[in-house]
């Protein structure tokens, strides 16, 4: 609990030390960063997804591809890796070219890859129905 009288973040009331939460919404008295940034700016962040929760999207992103495009989004797979190898060489090594080589073909290798996956299911909206055209 702080020391002194404190101000809420989202209803700016004014709260007296021994109070652990706003007495008028209920906002705690030790709210964490990512509290206290969705409470200024209103914006809920979503939960980060962890390095499992990623590797378990991608794999099913890439057993929802057809058939043909598989061996093409395994290739970027490849890409990438040999990107990230050539990425930490040129961090180890303080060379500034394959630094900038291994950014470069990671990004591309990834922007290629999102673009052979196209849009997912629930990305896709249907085009927007125009009323009818009433003649008279």
């Amino acid at each position: 609990m702080p020391n002194y009288a404190w101000i809420c973040y989202t209803c700016k009331a004014v709260n007296d030390p021994s109070d652990i939460a706003c007495r008028t919404c209920g906002f705690p008295a030790e709210a964490t960063g990512k509290q206290i940034e969705e409470a200024v700016t209103g914006i809920k962040q979503p939960p980060s997804q962890s390095s499992k929760e990623l590797r378990r999207q991608r794999q099913a992103e890439l057993a929802a591809l057809p058939a043909w495009k598989k061996p093409l989004a395994y290739f970027l797979y490849a890409v990438q890796f040999f990107a990230a190898l050539i990425l930490w060489a040129g961090i180890f090594n303080l060379t500034m070219s394959l630094v900038l080589i291994g950014i470069a073909s990671l990004t591309v290798a990834e922007v290629l890859y999102q673009l052979l996956k196209g849009k997912t299911g629930d990305q896709q909206t249907a085009a927007p129905q125009l009323p009818p055209v009433v003649r008279r």
